[in-house]
């Protein structure tokens, strides 16, 4: 058969070795499947130190470690086909991969990285501190990702809503995920020795648009290190409890006073009873008040903020 000899650095599915191995060292034999016979391979490379020689199945996406080799001179190896090879001074995981928040330009981890994952019992955890010095780790598995995106991994522990959510709850632990949105798919996240409470420990989502805090779920606590689930992003914050109320809701006269009648049992009207112009025009109204009343105490809360 005719046989491609060339070694290329160029590999062919660098998206997927990239998702696996941290800066390796790419071999790329472009020839199309087996070679005519087992072939020795010498090869020269710069740099120094233990290395492990790996194979990339394309067709099953499975890596196949090979060798180990020390660079510092050349390196020799059997082939018996073509396609990506390549070196990495770490072990490389089937079923993870590890990234730090600094490996992607503004902590944004691009859409490319979600799709090579997407459907895949593998585990894409990314990895990041806090200016707090908090570290946090945010894990997503392939088979949980509903749309690949851009996904901006950044978070703090401070948030621009942090006067309101005091309101809702005592000294709670105030956790801001620049994602805007919807996640890629379920992540998990674990924050690392944060001082919380071992019981009873709830995850909250700040409601902007309602002002008040809507519950999620309980916190795991193992060592002192939080676990919990998120599908979006915006503001969360983690406390024993939280008011159950808005911030918008009052005992003032802000909002609308009950309508006596409206004390009693709310029923279905039957889809025959008949409603005239005026009683109609009278529920568009009140419903109208409410809102723009609602709206009026909305922005004055967030008045006093500036």
């Amino acid at each position: 058969m005719d046989f491609d000899a060339r070694i290329l650095t160029a590999p062919k599915n660098k998206k997927e070795i990239d998702l696996r191995a941290k800066n390796p060292i790419y071999l790329y034999f472009p020839h199309e499947g087996d070679f005519p016979g087992k072939a020795s391979v010498e090869i020269r490379l710069g740099g120094s130190g233990a290395y492990m020689l790996y194979y990339f199945n394309q067709s099953n996406g499975n890596f196949s470690f090979l060798k180990k080799v020390v660079l510092g001179g050349s390196i020799g190896f059997d082939l018996n086909r073509g396609g990506d090879y390549f070196l990495s001074q770490k072990q490389v995981s089937k079923l993870r991969a590890v990234y730090g928040r600094g490996d992607f330009e503004g902590g944004i981890v691009p859409k490319a990285v979600f799709e090579s994952i997407k459907g895949e019992n593998v585990n894409l955890e990314l990895e990041g501190e806090t200016e707090e010095g908090v570290t946090y780790k945010i894990t997503f598995n392939g088979k949980d990702i509903k749309e690949a995106m851009d996904f901006n991994c950044n978070m703090s522990l401070t948030a621009e809503t942090e006067e309101f959510i005091v309101q809702l709850a005592e000294e709670p632990l105030i956790l801001h995920f620049e994602h805007e949105g919807i996640l890629p798919g379920r992540a998990m996240v674990e924050l690392g020795k944060v001082d919380l409470p071992d019981q009873d420990t709830l995850l909250f989502f700040y409601n902007d648009e309602e002002m008040r805090a809507d519950y999620m779920q309980r916190v795991t606590i193992l060592k002192g290190d939080a676990r919990f689930l998120i599908d979006q992003g915006g503001d969360y914050f983690i406390a024993q409890r939280a008011k159950a109320k808005s911030l918008l809701d009052t005992e003032s006269g802000d909002k609308p006073q009950p309508n006596p009648a409206e004390s009693e049992p709310e029923r279905a009207f039957p889809i025959w009873l008949p409603v005239t112009a005026g009683s109609l025009l009278a529920l568009l109204a009140a419903a109208l008040l409410f809102i723009v009343i609602k709206e009026k105490k909305k922005k004055a809360l967030k008045g006093e903020k500036k």
